[in-house]
């Protein structure tokens, strides 16, 4: 089984403070996910950006693309804020005996108006067959339109969903899918295609600072795919480990 996990932003950052890395999630997530690598589960990991590049580009504006050589700047900088978070997921998998070898997007997708017309993937399935885990995450990409954009981690999920990945799981900061989006509704445990229309009324917007969109943005296509997708809380990694081994627990899981 291959997995392609993405860990939230808000799960590894906090996304209200510039460059605020949450190291004890970080590291408890590498062990997770480490437990289960040695169980004989294959992984590529995506993970958000959260506030290393969420802050910044919307300052600068960089989801609408950049207009001039100050944009540059501000494109390379952000780019090595999310270079420089990757670089500490990537360490934490590689202290817990991963072989965790790091993929930025800014150099392997080009979008069109914010969305991907290229993602070469090709290393990234190389090294995944390999035995290696592939590292990648929200980042800022060339774009053929307004010349530059952000793609999401979310986006990267589903392009693995469509191609390499056998299931998608996401680690976020709620237990799964909830019937009221403040965190205090009934936990949805499975959406089918038959309920998906009526649970989608549970999804609302991030309430902190992110310009790649809401939880609706991140999970409407999820019924488009022919895998299983899991939505957990990253905050306790137990519920990652029984959702992946199908297993009774807190979470969601969308079947197609």
């Amino acid at each position: 089984m291959l997995v392609a996990i993405k860990l939230g932003g808000s799960v590894i950052t906090d996304k209200s403070r510039l460059k605020t890395p949450n190291i004890e999630n970080i590291n408890n997530l590498a062990k997770c996910i480490a437990e289960l690598w040695r169980g004989g589960i294959r992984f590529i990991v995506v993970h958000g950006a959260g506030s290393y590049a969420h802050i910044p580009s919307k300052k600068y504006g960089l989801a609408d693309g950049i207009k001039n050589d100050e944009g540059k700047l501000h494109f390379a900088e952000v780019h090595s804020f999310c270079e420089e978070l990757s670089t500490i997921i990537v360490n934490a998998l590689i202290k817990n005996g991963l072989p965790a070898i790091s993929f930025h997007p800014a150099t392997f997708v080009i979008q069109k108006n914010k969305t991907p017309v290229e993602i070469n993937d090709m290393l990234i399935n190389k090294y995944a067959e390999k035995g290696f885990v592939p590292v990648t995450h929200g980042d800022v990409v060339l774009d053929e339109e307004i010349n530059t954009s952000i793609i999401s981690g979310d986006k990267l999920m589903e392009h693995f969903g469509r191609t390499i990945a056998s299931k998608l799981v996401f680690a976020t900061d709620v237990d799964g899918l909830l019937t009221r989006i403040d965190g205090s509704g009934k936990l949805i445990r499975r959406v089918t295609k038959d309920n998906f229309d009526d649970v989608m009324n549970a999804v609302g917007g991030s309430q902190n600072t992110d310009v790649t969109g809401g939880m609706a943005s991140k999970i409407c296509n999820l019924m488009d795919l022919k895998i299983e997708t899991i939505l957990a809380n990253g905050n306790y990694p137990e519920r990652i480990k029984n959702a992946i081994k199908g297993k009774e627990d807190i979470y969601t899981l969308f079947t197609p």
